[in-house]
């Protein structure tokens, strides 16, 4: 049996054993990412995806707050694609199966945390307070 490619390698897990994570994990990311988007809503947050492309000063914090908020959906989506690859294949690829997992939880939670934000976004208006002037009362 030759190397498969990735693609190739991913229509034989949707087709195999334990396919129902192809589901059952986006939604529970997915879940995560509402709740994240109305607490940042409810904060006066801009969109979570906005803020990690475009603003460098906070993308450290902001990815580590997600990562601990997907740590065990991520963690499982990798060992459950390990033990598929294991019964399908006879070997491992970490890297497929991290890749697996990112993309099973990682996009989820991002889109729906920043939509629900997005959409919850006028339903908690924050009035912008002023900053003093340095030096002033």
């Amino acid at each position: 049996m030759g190397p498969l490619s990735f693609a190739e390698g991913l229509a034989r897990r949707l087709a195999g054993p334990a396919n129902f994570r192809f589901i059952l994990q986006p939604v529970i990311a997915a879940i995560a990412g509402v709740r994240d988007g109305v607490s940042d809503a409810k904060l006066g947050l801009r969109p979570y995806g906005f803020v990690v492309l475009f603003d460098s000063n906070s993308r450290g914090q902001l990815l580590a707050a997600g990562l601990r908020r997907t740590s065990i959906p991520l963690v499982v989506g990798v060992i459950i694609d390990v033990v598929v690859q294991w019964m399908l294949f006879q070997r491992v690829l970490l890297s497929a199966a991290i890749l697996v997992g990112v993309l099973l939880v990682g996009l989820p939670y991002i889109a729906a945390r920043g939509l629900t934000n997005r959409i919850l976004h006028r339903r908690y208006k924050h009035e912008v307070v002023p900053t003093p002037a340095p030096g002033g009362r």
